[in-house]
């Protein structure tokens, strides 16, 4: 479960883990494969982080498993033992994709909704949308 103050800007999603390591030197070969991800992929937000002895470096912001997939497949040639791991997104991040979904498919509304209730305040979404 997420904390009270994480609950309130971020919500579980995914990303794509391309580095794992836990020797003494892997601090700086995180930050290294994060600068250079960065610049083969600009668009796409990083993240480093230290959870439980490893150094990790995860990518994007993906709200669904699918759209995880459809990353993972971009990344793979350059990352080929990048893998998809579930974690905390920010909820500015679903904002932006809901919209965009709501744009593509008002038909996405079921899914948005489904969403929203597994663990998302409404008052911390600054959509346009209204259900």
């Amino acid at each position: 479960a997420l904390s009270a103050k994480a609950s309130q800007t971020e919500v579980y999603g995914y990303r794509i883990e391309i580095f794992t390591d836990n020797s003494q030197n892997a601090r700086a070969a995180a930050f290294k494969t994060c600068e250079e991800f960065t610049a083969l992929y600009p668009d796409i937000p990083t993240k480093v982080a230290y959870d439980k002895l490893y150094w990790k470096v995860t990518v994007g912001q993906c709200a669904t498993a699918e759209e995880a997939i459809a990353l993972w497949g971009k990344i793979k040639q350059t990352y080929p033992k990048a893998f998809l791991a579930r974690e905390t997104i920010s909820i500015k991040y679903l904002n932006k994709y809901f919209c965009k979904m709501l744009l593509k498919s008002p038909s996405c509304c079921d899914r948005i909704k489904k969403t929203i209730r597994r663990g998302v305040n409404m008052a911390h979404i600054e959509c346009d949308f209204i259900y």
